[in-house]
């Protein structure tokens, strides 16, 4: 076994070759394997799927009830001499019901319909889920990197003024203000790492997935803006009616009106009566019986419900189907509003990014001349870490922005039945 042979004594060289083997047999982490994940074994989405199967087998159960019923008949006598057991055998096929069984067969088909979609449904709220996640993790990552940067920056100032104090060049409050800003700068970082343990266990609960911290070097860096820029173009041209009819939030509010209509057919086909043959075939329990006899009949069967209540309740099924086809119109408003909704987003986004990059680039290059015009005693120490501060700040808020406008573009992909872009 391979922890076996780990387990041997290794040269340097064999435990590197080892390590890295490990490290390329998990996958990388992106958002597109967690929804792969979180598809084949969430426990929401394997019930749907089951109930999806249920929906199917129920057709099958309407389609049999076209076919004839067969029961058998075993009455005891009446307590009369005169009277005797029955016995027999019935064969009952239902010739005309005035479309009750048709239209039973067709609620049963919108039903599996339904089925499946809430599968589809089920599937899309979970990826949004993951989406939303990802970008917590995407801006927390980020946001360790720059305090992890920033810490970095400030202990080497921090050494550069405890030469100074000890040299009684500075004194020891330039010392002091340094260290404030340095624990200030580890409460970020700590801040940050939480946000980033918090995503990486509401991921590993929605994928089932475990241990994701450990392939989070794997993690690509957040691409230029640029790349996304045929997306921009892609939503520029969108038609947010178009796509909003076409989501499946819609069509189910659409097999809703299905399922409320075949109901009323249902429910008018139980005002007329039902045109049957039956065949009973006796069964002789005595000589004195005889032969069993074979009796055909044709009959005719109604049921117009209690004060005949099949009227009324087609009269509520009819009112129920007009407040459904309002539905649809609700859902498409809806969906057509969270569209819009993420694709501002997505733009807002997308612009603060262009102007934050500039400012993070201006900000780089007023701390490299504050700490030129410092160490010529032309700046004090407050505006060297002041200038610190505030390119930690753009970093901070760039990062934040990329996030947005990652998790927009995910969310927009995913209900625009898309594949997530990585990462």
């Amino acid at each position: 076994m391979w922890f076996a042979a780990l387990a041997q004594p290794q040269s340097p060289a064999a435990i590197a070759l080892a390590v890295s083997s490990l490290e390329q047999a998990a996958p990388p982490l992106t958002i597109g394997n967690l929804i792969a994940s979180a598809t084949a074994t969430h426990p929401s989405l394997l019930g749907a799927r089951l109930e999806a199967r249920a929906g199917l087998q129920d057709v099958t159960v309407a389609e049999r009830q076209r076919w004839p019923s067969v029961s058998a008949v075993l009455e005891s006598s009446g307590g009369s001499s005169t009277t005797t057991s029955t016995r027999l055998l019935r064969v009952q096929q239902t010739v005309w019901d005035g479309g009750r069984n048709a239209s039973r067969i067709a609620e049963a088909q919108s039903q599996a319909e339904l089925g499946e979609l809430k599968v589809v449904l089920q599937q899309q709220q979970l990826a949004l889920q993951i989406a939303s996640a990802w970008q917590s993790l995407l801006a927390a990552s980020e946001r360790v990197k720059v305090a992890q940067q920033t810490l970095e920056r400030l202990e080497v100032y921090r050494s550069q003024m405890q030469r100074r104090v000890e040299a009684q060049a500075s004194s020891r409050i330039d010392l002091e203000l340094a260290n404030s800003r340095r624990l200030q700068t580890q409460v970020e970082l700590t801040t940050a790492q939480s946000s980033l343990k918090v995503a990486l266990i509401k991921l590993e609960q929605l994928s089932g997935q475990l241990d994701l911290s450990r392939r989070l070097p794997t993690l690509a860096p957040l691409p230029a803006l640029t790349a996304a820029e045929p997306f921009r173009k892609s939503l520029a041209r969108a038609d947010w009616s178009d796509l909003a009819a076409q989501s499946p939030s819609v069509a189910k509010a659409r097999l809703d009106v299905e399922l409320v209509r075949h109901r009323l057919q249902t429910k008018n086909a139980e005002k007329w009566p039902q045109l049957y043959v039956r065949v009973d075939q006796t069964l002789a329990q005595s000589q004195a019986d005889g032969n069993p006899g074979t009796l055909a009949f044709a009959g005719l069967s109604y049921t117009p419900g209690a004060g005949f209540s099949n009227l009324v309740e087609a009269q509520a099924l009819a009112t129920r189907m007009a407040g459904a086809e309002q539905s649809i119109e609700t859902a498409m408003r809806e969906m057509r509003e969270v569209l819009q909704a993420d694709s501002e987003e997505f733009f807002n986004a997308a612009s603060h990014i262009a102007a934050l990059e500039k400012s993070v680039y201006g900000a780089d290059l007023v701390l490299e001349s504050y700490q030129r015009q410092f160490e010529a005693s032309r700046k004090t120490w407050q505006d060297l870490l002041n200038a610190v501060r505030e390119l930690a700040q753009n970093q901070y808020a760039l990062a934040d922005a990329n996030a947005r406008l990652m998790g927009a573009r995910h969310r927009l992909e995913i209900r625009m039945g898309q594949s997530p872009y990585s990462p």
